[in-house]
């Protein structure tokens, strides 16, 4: 028998989104600032919207309606973490969040950060590309074994804490597989590993014959048994998600193609 959990926000959790909202709003005009510092950037109105866009899904994903529905449901709970490993990271390499966002800041924030951000060119761009590669693959599989998600749905700072790596390790992915300077092989190949990776995880929680995690148990909020649910989030994190990279190789590959058409010699 499935028990249907009806979706009633705490008043208590209004307040935390308030603050994150705030905070939310201090980012956005921290980001303008640092944009109106930077003159020369092309398509500034359309980086302004990415960030924009990025903000407002943020919020969303996190308001309390949205966290509630998570937590009684295994599918939306997949859906947002979705979001916050692919939607959100790419909209902020996009608009350039980070080169922005730096500028924003007062002159000795900006020396700090630039000082860590020379510290991290000095370690080598295969070495990011691998760290990129392990450090989605270990966030996405350990929050995702049993123990660490039941733990992360029943405690609010592990949750918190569970959203915040995704969003990092999803940040830093995108940061290498958009930046063409990594090499095509490199972003191709961890490209590549992490639809493999991602997948095989996927099809692991389609395919698992009972329900793996216990705080879905007993409540449901789609009219979905709670091994249904469970299989219905791990097609998501296999097709869709798996969608997205093949997508991303793709266009990876008639960029370069396109790149090496160029540089041919043309007969007269």
């Amino acid at each position: 028998m499935i028990a249907h959990v009806e979706v009633v926000p705490s008043a208590s959790e209004w307040p935390s989104t308030l603050i994150f909202t705030m905070l939310l709003i201090a980012v956005a005009w921290v980001y303008n600032r640092g944009l109106d510092r930077l003159p020369g950037m092309s398509n500034r109105r359309s980086h302004a919207i990415g960030m924009g866009a990025a903000l407002t899904v943020l919020l969303v994903v996190f308001i309390p309606p949205v966290e509630e529905a998570a937590d009684a449901s295994f599918t939306i709970h997949m859906v947002q973490h979705l979001i916050l490993i692919v939607l959100i990271p790419v909209l902020l390499v996009y608009a350039k969040a980070g080169r922005c966002l730096m500028m924003g800041l007062p002159w000795k924030g900006r020396r700090a950060l630039s000082r860590i951000r020379h510290a991290a060119r000095s370690v080598g761009r295969m070495t990011t590309v691998i760290f990129a590669g392990v450090l989605f693959a270990v966030v996405l599989w350990g929050w995702h074994l049993p123990v660490m998600y039941d733990a992360a749905v029943r405690n609010e700072p592990i949750h918190n804490l569970e959203h915040t790596t995704f969003l990092v390790a999803g940040l830093l992915l995108w940061m290498v597989v958009m930046d063409e300077r990594y090499g095509f092989l490199p972003r191709g190949i961890l490209v590549f590993g992490t639809a493999f990776q991602s997948g095989l995880l996927g099809a692991a929680l389609v395919f698992a014959p009972v329900p793996l995690y216990q705080s879905h148990l007993q409540q449901s909020l789609l009219p979905l048994s709670p091994l249904g649910d469970q299989q219905l989030a791990g097609g998501i994190m296999w097709m869709p998600l798996g969608g997205v990279f093949l997508l991303t190789l793709y266009f990876m590959v008639t960029k370069v193609l396109a790149d090496t058409h160029g540089e041919l010699p043309i007969d007269a």
